[in-house]
């Protein structure tokens, strides 16, 4: 039940990052960009005068 839990909080996460982000919010610094490694962190490649690709 405590994992079901979990597993709600962290999707109502990731669906207020995704209105912020809809809203016009171009930096959210403790996004979530995995459900399965909450951990995870994005990696940027690319120039920096270029867009972000991620691979």
């Amino acid at each position: 039940m405590r994992r079901l839990a979990e597993e709600i909080a962290r999707a109502e996460r990731v669906v207020s990052q995704t209105c912020r982000r809809l809203e016009g919010e171009t930096s959210i610094a403790d996004r979530v960009v995995s459900l399965c490694d909450f951990d995870a962190r994005p990696i940027r490649w690319g120039k920096p005068q270029k867009p972000n690709e991620f691979g």
